[in-house]
Formats: structure tokens, C-alpha cells, sequence
């Protein structure tokens, strides 16, 4: 019953997240094929990082359970690895699909479907905590890890969305991709260690991540309407339907 209870609050969540990227104030309906794109391309990045940290790290979903001193590099290598791992399978195999997507050409459209890659990815590795570890586990990453993929891979979105709007190169992009691999390494650090001080660390972490895709999304949004991308009251009804999905 509890373990039921926890995969309803995950599901429920995400839902939240689903209903407010693309139907609470984006003012303009995403092509339905695309989203569904999203949330593939999501499963598919599961499919990747699984094998590979199973191959680079053994017991790599097992992590946490680590057992080092919390100054080694051991903790540090792991956790950059799954970090690395994780946020380039999330974020690679989308980009180069969606770059050149006609649906793809205003600065929301980076964080509502690289966020929703990243939503489908967490949803399922939570799943996988709960089925392996238990609901306990299940309650705590649906709490504390609520958005925390969705975010990190909006965020690095975002600005993937606006280097291809203003033509500029991808160092900004590729700059920010790196940055949040580290976070994502210092949060994974911090539970590794599993000493107060670095635990406080990682929920700092992922509650700022959860904080930013908010926010970044009501720039995103801006963003557009001044640059003329979407209006500023736009119809809750129009829907993008390219003659051509690419």
C-alpha cells in the first residue's frame, strides 16, 4: 500500500510539472508528436546512462551506499561520473534532434523539452529507487529529487534555445552544460559522503535547481514576448502546427 502511495505521489508530481510547462502560461500549445519526442528521447537517455554507469561503476545505482572517507577522490570520481554520464545522455541525444525541429524556435521551447526529457528520466529513475530500495527511498527522492533532472536539463535547454535564436556559437551552452555536470556531481558527492555538512550541501543543491527552472521558465517566456516570439497575451488555443516536423 505504501509503495503504491509513493508511485502515485511520483507520477503526480510529474504531472504538475507537465500541466504548468505546457499548459499554464506558455500561451501556445506544443505540436502533441513533439512532446511525445520529449518525454522519448527522456526514456531513451535512461536506456543509455543505465548500461554505461553499470559498465564505469559497479553497483553505479547503488551509489549512495558507497562506503569512502569523505575527502578521497574516490567520492569525487564517482560522482562525476554518474553526473557526466546522466546529463549527457539527457541532453546530447535531444539537442542534435531537436536543433534544426521547426517547432524548436523560441527561448520556452528549451526549457519545456529538454525539462520534460529530463522529467520522463527522473520520473523512471525514481521508479527504479523504489522497486530496489523501497518506498522510504521512493518518498525521499519524490520530495527532495521532485524536479531535480527536469532542471538541470531545462536549464542547459534554455540556453541551447536562445544560442540557436540569436545565431550565437554553443560556448555559452557547452560552458553551462559543464557547470550544472558539476552540481550534479556535488549533489551525488554530498549523499556519498553522508556527512551533515555535505548533505546540507546537496539539498541546497537540488532545492536551487528546482528554484531555477521556475524562474528560468518566466525569463524564457519574457524573453519571447519581447522579442516579439510569442504575444504577450497569446490565445490559450493556438497550436503550432508546421507544415514540415523538421
Amino acid at each position: 500500500m505504501k509503495t503504491s502511495l509513493i508511485i502515485a505521489l511520483i507520477f503526480a508530481l510529474a504531472g504538475v510539472l507537465v500541466w504548468y510547462l505546457l499548459y499554464s502560461r506558455d500561451g501556445v500549445r506544443e505540436p502533441r508528436y513533439a512532446v511525445l519526442d520529449a518525454f522519448g528521447f527522456g526514456l531513451l537517455a535512461i536506456l543509455i546512462a543505465l548500461p554505461l554507469e553499470a559498465i564505469l561503476i559497479p553497483n553505479g545505482a547503488q551509489i549512495s551506499a558507497v562506503t569512502v572517507q569523505p575527502t578521497t577522490i574516490d567520492a569525487l570520481r564517482l560522482a562525476l561520473m554518474v553526473a557526466i554520464t546522466e546529463e549527457s545522455a539527457k541532453f546530447l541525444p535531444l539537442a542534435l534532434f531537436i536543433h534544426r525541429r521547426r517547432y524548436f524556435n523560441r527561448a520556452v521551447d528549451g526549457v519545456i523539452y529538454f525539462a520534460l526529457a529530463g522529467l520522463a528520466f527522473g520520473v523512471i529513475e525514481n521508479l527504479l529507487y523504489v522497486w530496489r530500495f523501497g518506498a522510504d527511498i521512493g518518498l525521499y527522492r519524490s520530495i527532495v529529487l521532485v524536479f531535480f533532472h527536469a532542471a538541470t536539463s531545462g536549464i542547459v535547454g534554455f540556453a541551447f534555445a536562445k544560442a540557436k535564436i540569436e545565431k550565437r556559437s554553443l560556448a555559452g551552452t557547452l560552458s553551462l552544460f559543464i557547470l550544472i555536470i558539476f552540481e550534479h556531481a556535488i549533489y551525488d558527492w554530498g549523499l556519498i559522503v553522508a556527512q551533515p555538512l555535505s548533505i546540507g550541501i546537496s539539498l541546497l543543491i537540488t532545492a536551487g535547481l528546482n528554484v531555477t527552472l521556475f524562474v528560468l521558465y518566466y525569463q524564457a517566456r519574457h524573453y519571447d514576448i519581447e522579442h516579439g516570439l510569442i504575444a504577450a497575451k497569446a490565445a490559450p488555443t493556438q497550436i503550432i502546427t508546421p507544415t514540415n516536423p523538421t
